[in-house]
Parts: structure tokens; C-alpha cells; sequence
């Protein structure tokens, strides 16, 4: 699983000139790369959580369809709901965590992370994680 930051402006538009608006189509080709959100819009909560889902949502699909993913690697959103509890934010931390690992190994390989980095970069993934943990206390 990939942790990344994604943003993209989308702009409400008719079906007509839908095409122009938004860009030539450049879609990813590439396997999936999994990028993770933590939502705190889970039993129902109120917020804004929602609206950032559907944003996230949005900015993936068009980042998939005209701007070839991440270097031409489909994007999948991983969404975690936290039911709006420290507990809950512990279980997607987690979550997120087991796979941490994994995801640089997978950025190393598309050569978003220098493979001399790899210890490092996995290193402080994990001291982040740790300190998250150690404030909830």
C-alpha cells in the first residue's frame, strides 16, 4: 500500500465540451498503486469527511484518466474509516503500518525511492507511526 498525497481542482461542467474542459485523456496503463486516506466519516459521522472521500475520489478517477496515474501506474484509493475514534484511527494506523514496508519496497521499484534510501525511508515510517501511537496514549 502507497501513502501519497493527491489534489486536483475538478470544475462542474455540461456533457459538452466535457473533453476540452478537462484535458486529453492520458490514462495510466501500469499496475495498480494503492494510495491509503484515513476518513473520519465512518457510522454516519458528520463533517466533512464525506465531501473529502468524494474528493479523493474525483481526484484519483481524473488523475487515472488524463494525467497517466503516478508515472503511468494506475491509482486504487484505499479509503480506512476510523469510525471517528481514537480506537478506530489505531486500526487503520495499523493497517496502514503492516503494509508500510511493502509500499516502499513498491516505490523503490518504480524508482520513486532511491534504493539506498530504502532503509531509511521504511525506518521513519515507522517512527512516525510509533509517535501517532505514543500521543494517543
Amino acid at each position: 500500500m502507497t501513502a501519497a498525497i493527491v489534489s486536483t481542482a475538478v470544475v462542474g461542467i455540461g456533457a459538452a465540451g466535457a473533453s476540452s474542459a478537462l484535458g486529453t485523456p492520458h490514462p495510466a496503463t501500469l499496475p495498480a498503486v494503492t494510495i491509503g486516506l484515513i476518513s473520519d466519516t465512518g457510522s454516519g459521522g458528520g463533517g466533512t469527511g464525506a465531501l473529502v472521500e468524494q474528493g479523493a475520489k474525483a481526484a484519483v478517477a481524473y488523475e487515472n484518466k488524463y494525467q497517466d496515474g503516478l508515472e503511468g501506474h494506475k491509482i486504487d484509493l484505499y479509503i480506512c474509516e476510523n469510525q471517528a475514534t481514537p480506537a478506530g484511527g489505531h486500526v487503520d494506523a495499523t493497517d496502514f503500518n503492516k503494509t508500510w514496508d511493502e509500499a516502499v519496497d513498491d516505490l523503490a521499484e518504480l524508482g520513486l525511492v532511491l534504493p539506498e534510501s530504502v532503509a531509511a525511508v521504511k525506518a521513519r515510517g515507522r517512527t512516525l507511526y510509533e509517535s501517532a501511537m505514543a500521543s494517543e496514549a
